[in-house]
């Protein structure tokens, strides 16, 4: 870590430090989370490393896609290839965006037609969304082995009553995006609806394209939760969604054709039954999401696919001791090369307060793939609490296992016509993960957090794509891992200041070369780093806040990545008590940054628009 780095941890230590005295409201101990075992649970009693946000700062930052939101949080970085829409890897802890599991209302939204497994994390609005959960770490055992880190979502009305809201802003590249959205809960039940739509010329995406010529993008997403309750615990909710957006895109060289569209419709449903009681809770669930996608270019492709899931959750809860158990079945299908593949997987989780202060949780998940046979995943963790003058502190720690078999587009590609000879004698098998955190986390007594984390994780055998001669998947035959430090600190210094700030140094490393030598993971920054807040105005009614992320550290093939600095601010006038007025610029000091070598970056761009909430 150079000199600068080591300034920035510090800086931010000394800031959380100095603050966190300034408490004047409840601690959050008891905040209750459903990420970390797909029950809800207090955060207290949870061993992994979780980040929450709100509705409230949702709309506080802005931002119309999810991942932009998703940026100011710890260990998430993201490499976006061009602007909006365009093909974009969400990674946690450093590792791969599609060891990444994103769920919306329950539904798994990765995308089978993609060459991995993994979410489009680009084409997620932020509209409607009520609330974000993260799970940091391949912790993920009741969501899969391959979990690398879960981001959970929820469009569940978290407010009694009728709620809802219209918004429209417009801005640079001739961006136009509009949302609505409304809500209603009440004892009997609840159900939210909300739509939105983005549209902008956006800019030219690639350096290589002399032309000029905007890429831009265009999303229109519509989805529906609904939920009944019934006497004696019974519930029964249903979800419906859909996607659909195009993008513009460029080719691979300056002679290639820069005029290519990339057209994507994702359609989803769940349906769940639930039952709870004092100690016993149980769901039946059924999910489908299927995703089209299409290449409009000089050499088009098409790619249909599907992930259904039938799923099983129980838990028994008797307050010392709490169970959570599960089966389920997965079938994902690549319809352009006819692949059709079944994974049963079945777990249980145990979580036991051992003392008054002390939390100690064991898990254990058995899968079944169809191609690649059968493999357990562990997940152990420990909490201990200690009263202090500051309020509580957690001491934690959690060590889990897990593996991903290659996927059906892998495979595919390895056995197209016209392979070489040396791809066809590789034979892919499954990736192992191991990780590991240990930490400690302060919960404030005036509901701020300051938490302290060492991570170190390991995926074996890692599955890669040949970028030196375009020949296939080829698979290392040894360890990569990623270990270091996530600090991140938020407090509420009054009724009309709010801080926060999260640094995370991240040491990735490659399996040994043939002369012995790790080098490190393309596109994983060694530190990113946040520092924002808000400050309202309260009798004039305006609200100024804004985030300066840092990124540095990063390389590519042969290539390293400058360091660069985002500055995002905004200026919120509330009008009357249903209608507030803003303007948010992002990029505010038009750095001239790259996140993928060769792809540009938006400049300084400035939105302006209105909300009518009621």
């Amino acid at each position: 870590m150079n000199n600068s780095n080591h300034l920035t941890a510090k800086s931010l230590l000394a800031v959380a430090i100095g603050l966190s005295v300034n408490a004047t409201a409840e601690s959050k101990i008891e905040e209750i989370v459903v990420v970390g075992n797909r029950i809800e649970m207090p955060l207290k009693q949870q061993s992994a490393a979780i980040s929450i946000i709100t509705a409230e700062q949702i709309e506080r930052r802005g931002h119309a896609s999810l991942m932009d939101v998703l940026r100011n949080e710890p260990a998430i970085n993201v490499s976006n290839a061009g602007g909006p829409g365009k093909v974009s890897a969400l990674r946690i802890r450093g590792e791969e965006g599609y060891r990444t599991k994103v769920y919306i209302d329950g539904i798994d939204v990765a995308d089978p037609t993609g060459t991995q497994i993994g979410p489009q994390i680009q084409q997620i609005n932020s509209a409607g969304i009520q609330r974000v959960e993260i799970l940091r770490g391949a912790q993920g055992l009741v969501y899969g082995a391959d979990a690398g880190g879960v981001v959970r979502i929820s469009s569940q009305p978290q407010r009694e009553g009728l709620h809802g809201g219209l918004s429209t802003e417009a801005g640079r590249y001739s961006t136009q995006n509009w949302a609505a959205n409304i809500s209603y809960k009440e004892e009997a039940g609840d159900i939210s609806a909300a739509i939105s739509r983005q549209d902008t010329d956006g800019f030219n995406a690639r350096t290589v394209d002399s032309s000029g010529e905007l890429d831009g993008y265009e999303n229109t997403t519509a989805h529906v939760h609904a939920g009944l309750n019934f006497g004696d615990g019974w519930r029964v909710a249903a979800t419906l969604r859909d996607v659909d957006s195009r993008a513009g895109y460029d080719g691979f060289s300056a002679t290639s054709n820069h005029v290519n569209f990339s057209d994507y419709e994702q359609r989803s449903g769940r349906v769940a039954v639930s039952k709870k009681s004092d100690d016993w809770q149980h769901e039946v669930a059924y999910s489908n999401s299927e995703t089209e996608r299409e290449n409009i270019a000089t050499f088009g492709s098409k790619a249909k696919g599907d992930i259904e899931t039938w799923q099983y959750l129980g838990a028994w809860d008797n307050k010392a001791h709490t169970l959570v158990f599960g089966a389920e079945r997965e079938t994902q299908t690549d319809q352009l090369n006819n692949n059709e593949r079944d994974q049963d997987s079945a777990y249980v989780d145990w979580q036991w307060q051992a003392q008054e202060q002390l939390f100690l949780n064991a898990g254990i998940r058995h899968d079944d793939n169809e191609d690649f046979g059968k493999h357990n995943s562990y997940r152990l963790g420990a909490a201990y609490f200690i009263p202090t003058a500051l309020g509580e502190l957690k001491l934690k720690t959690t060590w889990g296992t897990g593996f991903r078999a290659p996927s059906l587009s892998e495979l595919a590609y390895n056995r197209r016509p016209f392979a070489p000879d040396s791809i066809l004698a590789v034979n892919l098998k499954e990736e192992n993960t191991r990780s590991f955190d240990i930490g400690a986390q302060l919960f404030l007594a005036g509901g701020g957090q300051l938490e302290l984390v060492y991570f170190d994780q390991e995926v074996e055998n890692e599955i890669f794509f040949d970028l030196q001669s375009f020949s296939g998947y080829l698979q290392e035959n040894g360890d990569s891992n990623s270990k270091g430090v996530e600090l991140s600190y938020r407090q509420n210094l009054s009724e009309n200041v709010e801080v926060y700030s999260n640094a995370t140094y991240n040491d990735t490393q490659t399996v040994p070369n043939s002369n012995g030598q790790r080098e490190q993971r393309l596109r994983r920054p060694r530190v990113l780093f946040n520092l924002g807040g808000s400050y309202e105005f309260v009798e004039a009614r305006i609200e100024l806040s804004a985030n300066l992320r840092h990124v540095s550290g990063q390389r590519d093939i042969s290539v390293d990545i400058e360091d660069y600095q985002v500055l995002d601010a905004s200026v919120r006038w509330s009008a009357t008590e249903q209608l507030d007025v803003y303007l948010r610029i992002e990029n505010a000091l038009d750095e001239n940054y790259q996140e993928i070598p060769t792809y540009y970056t938006s400049g300084s761009a400035a939105y302006a628009g209105v909300k009518l909430s009621f």
